[in-house]
């Protein structure tokens, strides 16, 4: 309570107090739960932790746009989750936004660069909040407009492009569809293992560790869900990859050393587009690994992110993504990656 009042509140440590209390009352041996009223404890306690997790939706709210009213979609949105049995609004919420397109993406990058002399000028060069220089590109050409494939001006525009997509993403359906599923349903630890499970694309031995992250989210707890859910992320693409021959652990011809590649290394082979399809394998390589873009990996990896940034609408959007992914094979048992449409009704 007195991080509650504080001016300004502080949200997140008080939700994580009231973990703690939650875990405390689940020690109690179930014999003595009733006599000690308990449950109802647990139960006040739960409803409390989720209320206190949305008032940080705000933190999620942080688009440059003048005049722009999201009231419509945000309306919408919540429209179509309430009321619903929890596992037709997961899979509202897993189909709050129509994931970002590589094809649409390169299209617009090289639309911007057309219409804003400024690309063709001035090399890119992109700042961390504590002034680090995070990736530096060249200036684009008019080769870079007529090349079939993109070069590294069309690129990092695409990924500039990509990082306002989510965010007007997470301010417009999935933050409101997040907030409204939370308000009205609670989604247990057996449910997460279940959905993760039944997915069958998270590896054996991390159903429990990624059905730990996603629960994480859903209690408005985006610091722990990343720290749990992005090096699962990059399991599960290693481990696809190995599936199909990948090679994906480089030999250290000095020392023969083998270790295992990155996912910043991952992302740039061949068979991430044949596995995961061309717009999965683009928003892997962006949100995670590229440094015009969130970079989450690599931050995350060496510490650089700090607390306040695990409540961003990038980070959110990490999280939904990752969700979408298992809970849409969950629900479709999709045959492909590439977009995670459900299968036609005549298919196999």
């Amino acid at each position: 309570m007195a991080h509650l009042s504080g001016k300004p509140p502080n949200f997140i440590t008080a939700a994580s107090f009231y973990e703690e209390a939650a875990r405390a009352l689940l020690a109690v041996p179930k014999r003595l739960r009733e006599v000690k009223g308990v449950d109802e404890k647990l139960k006040t306690l739960r409803q409390t932790q989720r209320e206190i997790a949305m008032q940080s939706i705000g933190d999620f709210v942080a688009i440059p746009i003048e005049a722009e009213d999201f009231g419509d979609e945000i309306r919408t949105i919540q429209e179509r989750v309430s009321g619903k049995e929890l596992t037709d609004a997961l899979l509202v919420l897993a189909e709050s936004w129509a994931r970002v397109s590589r094809e649409r993406a390169e299209a617009g990058a090289r639309k911007s660069i057309e219409e804003f002399s400024s690309n063709r000028l001035f090399a890119k060069r992109k700042l961390t909040d504590d002034g680090r220089l995070a990736a530096k590109g060249p200036p684009a050409s008019d080769a870079s407009l007529t090349s079939s494939k993109p070069d590294d001006a069309i690129w990092n525009q695409m990924v500039q492009n990509y990082n306002f997509d989510i965010s007007f993403a997470v301010q417009a359906t999935i933050a409101p569809a997040w907030k409204q599923l939370v308000l009205e349903h609670f989604i247990t630890d057996d449910d997460l293992v279940n959905i993760v499970a039944l997915s069958g694309i998270v590896p054996a031995g991390r159903v429990k560790l990624v059905a730990k992250g996603l629960k994480a989210g859903f209690e408005g707890d985006f610091a722990v869900a990343l720290h749990l859910l992005v090096p699962q992320l990059e399991h599960l693409v290693r481990s696809h990859l190995q599936i199909r021959g990948a090679k994906t652990v480089p030999i250290d011809l000095d020392q023969g050393l083998q270790r295992e590649a990155s996912l910043s290394t991952l992302v740039e082979l061949a068979e991430m587009a044949e596995i995961f399809g061309d717009d999965l394998a683009f928003e892997i390589r962006a949100l995670f690994c590229d440094g015009f873009g969130p970079n989450l990996r690599n931050e995350l990896a060496h510490g650089l992110l700090e607390e306040g940034a695990c409540y961003s609408a990038t980070s959110l959007y990490a999280w939904w993504l990752i969700f979408s992914m298992i809970y849409l094979q969950y629900w479709y048992g999709a045959r492909t990656w590439d977009n995670m449409a459900p299968p036609a009704a005549d298919g196999p």
